[in-house]
């Protein structure tokens, strides 16, 4: 027994090397702990500096921030394109840009109407019709009771396709003031019911007649500018053509486009792309005198394979008639210079400029010496009427809308394009 208590003994002392080996342990072990202490102290000064730099941080008003809500709607608006154009669906032109800045602007841009009016709808496969379609329900929700201005093109979608869309728009035709499509049947027009705000219409593609349509004049008391890219002779009957200021048709035939002039008394912008008359055609326009006392700017093109047809010409009088461009098809083979002085005799009219797109071997001078008090004389013998200064989209047709009506623009030079301003929600 005595024996194994001193084994037990001999086990449980520490040798001197194990006792050297704790005390550096514990050596260590404070050194931790005073590096510890220093580090906490560090990161509790290094966390007050932080908190008094938050302060600072949340005390600083950034100057946009404090501007009332009605004050930066006002400057989201003047960051669009200026009303009619619409700005694209998608990107940083888009209203959807202010709404990725932070979330005071997204509430305020969504919240302004007048941000989401002007929508830019182009389609080109069937992929995009379900977004599309979604986008659009969503500006025609944000827009509110604002004025439309409505631009749908589309180049791939077959018409039934694009029933969803245009069902989308035509449920708000109520608040259609600006409305530019490409294809569309003649239904969605004369079933449209009233467009009391309408004030500029553009149909520029196919328009085509639904099974059972039957035509019946357009509601629109305010439509002042009208666009058709292919005349067809259904539209005679729908359209009021008296309260027409500024008109564009593309395809009409002298008979058709003289029977028209009769009626738009109001006329003060025109521009006409003519085709030749149907072969035996008992509708050929007759020789009454047609005077339109307002009509300022008159653009002729005529789009035929024999060309040349005349007689029309001289049953118009324009007595208030600034500015004329004007195929010389328009005036005759045998004496378009005499033609042209007797309209303006005619007409007793003083033009400010004359634009004459010369085919005959006349001379430019002959011209210039018959119109010495034009101050402006302009030709071009360019063939190309498909493109340049006679091209459907071609500024030297472009009027701007302003408050009071449809003005012409300063120029009409062939410079520059007039174009409207394309998807995201």
């Amino acid at each position: 027994m005595a024996h194994r208590r001193r084994q037990d003994a001999a086990v449980s002392m520490p040798s001197v090397e194990e006792i050297a080996v704790r005390e550096d342990l514990r050596v260590r072990i404070t050194r931790i702990d005073a590096q510890i202490l220093a580090l906490e102290s560090s990161l509790r000064s290094l966390r007050g500096e932080r908190k008094v730099l938050e302060r600072r941080l949340h005390a600083h008003t950034y100057p946009v921030l404090t501007l009332p809500n009605e004050i930066a709607a006002h400057i989201f608006v003047h960051f669009l394109p200026v009303y009619p154009r619409c700005p694209p669906l998608t990107g940083l032109f888009s209203p959807t840009t202010l709404g990725h800045i932070c979330y005071k602007w997204r509430e305020i841009a969504l919240s302004t109407p007048a941000l989401w009016r002007a929508i830019d709808i182009y389609l080109n496969d069937n992929a995009e019709l379900q977004p599309s379609l979604r986008i659009v329900e969503s500006w025609l929700t944000r827009s509110a009771s604002c004025p439309l201005s409505i631009r749908l093109l589309s180049s791939g979608p077959a018409l039934s396709d694009l029933d969803p869309v245009l069902q989308a728009c035509v449920s708000h035709s109520a608040r259609w003031e600006y409305m530019k499509i490409n294809t569309i049947p003649l239904d969605y027009i004369g079933n449209s019911g009233s467009m009391p705000l309408l004030r500029s219409l553009a149909v520029e593609g196919k328009v085509l007649e639904g099974s059972g349509w039957i035509a019946s004049s357009i509601d629109a008391p305010q439509l002042q500018k009208l666009t058709l890219g292919r005349y067809r002779e259904i539209f005679a009957a729908m359209i009021p053509w008296g309260q027409l200021k500024t008109l564009q048709l593309t395809g009409v035939a002298p008979h058709q486009f003289m029977a028209i002039l009769r009626h738009t008394v109001n006329l003060v912008h025109c521009k006409l792309n003519i085709i030749e008359e149907p072969e035996n055609n008992s509708n050929a326009a007759d020789s009454a005198t047609v005077k339109l006392i307002h009509l300022e700017a008159l653009v002729l093109v005529q789009w035929v394979d024999d060309p040349w047809q005349t007689g029309w010409f001289d049953s118009l009088t324009l007595p208030a008639l600034r500015r004329l461009q004007i195929a010389e098809e328009c005036l005759g083979r045998e004496r378009p210079v005499d033609t042209l002085l007797s309209f303006i005799a005619r007409s007793g009219c003083s033009l400010e400029q004359v634009f004459i797109l010369t085919l005959s071997s006349l001379s430019d001078d002959a011209y210039r010496a018959a119109l010495s008090s034009v101050p402006s004389v302009v030709f071009n013998r360019s063939l190309d009427l498909g493109n340049g200064l006679f091209a459907p989209d071609s500024s030297e047709y472009a009027y701007t809308d302003s408050e009071d009506g449809l003005t012409p623009s300063q120029s009409i030079s062939s410079d520059s394009d007039e174009r409207w301003g394309s998807s995201g929600e």
